[in-house]
């Protein structure tokens, strides 16, 4: 008589009478970071984590579906893995070839209708061994983190055994010990080359992140079926601290045709462009108005460049991904310079603000808020939410774009697109609402904008 499957999930529970056969029991491992266990404090230069979800699903022989009960999904962790807790007991019938496993590692909030986002997923499929009458086989499932949005086997075609480039994916016995967190690509690694001479600059440390917050683009209009994130490595890089201001122009001698200068006529769209405005008295305010090759020149002739389109979301979202530099949580009008209409308040203009304070205006507070990387406002980046958008070094290009529509792990990524005039600009404005904070967006490379400035970087290594 054939008997139903079930899958027996262990951990607190454990039986430790004999199956009436025999029984095989999976642990599963993987080398991505994850977050710390409950009751343990991350340390400072623990890696953002990348996973939070296991998925297991058992396949009976030429089944091509799981069988009944035989899914079993639950939240991981660091300790899930280094207490051999991401395990599970399968009890097939003992002598029976046939029999499949596949898991699947990724985040609960990328999944779409329920089931993990193909491109944000490590996903194994494996053969199992036949099991004896009783007594109990342990092999060890692997995930690596590498194989994320690439499949390693199917249901029809599972691994029997597989070594990949050095990763074991399936082996007899346990973890021994797990190597969770060991991932090259996430660990943070700091910049070894001497930063610019001259340039208040701070060093972004190299990891990785999620690329692409799902929040960021539905608020563009992305619908739930494109929405797509990249896994991305970072190398360490050097980053200004503050966005190029009208006295960093001065002293570089950079000026028109690279960039607008103030027009006294309040009916051209240039009124609130920094550059030589009566009303901008001490030259800390940002430089707005410059158009994009214009931009890309003053980095480049200080031996850097715009940083790419990776490299500003990685240091605007603290590293990790998030929607802002400090987390999920919109700005307030403590938190970053935006909100403001395009039109003079009480003999000043409302426009760009001077460096890492907002300026002292009615109904605005003058001290900076969170808007810093890391929270030193001081030392810190600051002004990635707001202030003005940023030139990028990328050209833009939707998700959908061959830029962004591959599978796997993306290192340093630049969007490149032959006779495309379009490039991206990241962050929110002076104007823009909340949210905008985080948006990307694209202008033509020769428009002049009252939005939009730059900052420069230089490669750390």
């Amino acid at each position: 008589m054939k008997r139903s499957l079930a899958l027996l999930v262990l951990g607190a529970c454990i039986s430790h009478e004999l199956p009436p056969t025999g029984q095989l029991l999976l642990y599963f491992d993987t080398d991505a970071p994850l977050s710390a266990a409950p009751g343990v404090a991350s340390a400072p230069n623990d890696p953002a984590p990348l996973f939070d979800t296991l998925r297991v699903d058992v396949f009976e022989p030429d089944a091509t579906a799981p069988c009944p009960l035989c899914t079993r999904e639950f939240g991981v962790d660091t300790g899930t893995f280094r207490g051999l807790r991401a395990s599970i007991g399968v009890p097939q019938r003992a002598g029976v070839k046939g029999y499949r496993v596949r898991a699947r590692l990724y985040r609960a909030a990328a999944a779409f209708d329920g089931q993990p986002p193909s491109w944000g997923t490590i996903d194994v499929t494996v053969a199992t061994p036949p099991t004896a009458l009783e007594g109990i086989i342990e092999q060890t499932i692997f995930l690596p983190t590498e194989a994320v949005g690439a499949p390693e086997g199917t249901a029809a075609a599972p691994l029997v055994s597989a070594d990949d480039a050095g990763r074991i994916i399936l082996s007899f016995g346990r973890p021994a010990p797990s190597r969770v967190g060991t991932w090259s690509g996430a660990v943070p690694t700091d910049c070894t080359a001497a930063p610019p001479v001259g340039e208040e600059v701070q060093c972004i440390r190299g990891g990785a992140y999620w690329m692409g917050n799902p929040r960021v683009l539905a608020a563009r209009g992305d619908t739930t079926t494109t929405r797509h994130e990249w896994l991305v490595v970072v190398s360490p890089f050097y980053l200004m601290r503050h966005e190029v201001t009208v006295a960093d122009a001065v002293r570089h001698s950079f000026g028109p045709p690279d960039l607008a200068a103030y027009s006294p006529s309040a009916s051209t769209p240039f009124h609130w462009c920094t550059y030589n405005h009566p009303l901008t008295t001490k030259g800390d305010r940002a430089l707005n108005c410059v158009v994009r090759s214009g931009a890309a020149g003053y980095c480049q002739a200080l031996n850097g460049d715009l940083p790419t389109e990776a490299e500003w979301e990685f240091a605007s979202s603290g590293r990790a991904g998030h929607a802002y530099v400090w987390g999920e949580d919109d700005p307030s009008c403590d938190d970053a310079w935006w909100g403001h209409p395009a039109a003079p308040l009480n003999g000043n203009v409302v426009g760009p603000c001077e460096k890492g304070s907002l300026p002292d205006l009615p109904a605005a507070p003058s001290k900076r808020g969170r808007d810093c990387l890391g929270g030193d406002c001081e030392n810190g980046v600051v002004d990635l939410a707001g202030n003005v958008s940023e030139w990028t070094r990328d050209n833009y290009e939707t998700i959908e774009a061959p830029c962004w529509s591959a599978a796997g792990v993306y290192s340093d990524p630049l969007c490149v697109e032959k006779n495309s005039t379009l490039f991206t600009v990241r962050g929110g404005a002076w104007t823009d609402n909340a949210l905008f904070a985080a948006l990307r967006g694209e202008l033509n490379e020769g428009i002049i904008s009252v939005r939009t400035g730059f900052r420069c970087a230089w490669p750390g290594q």
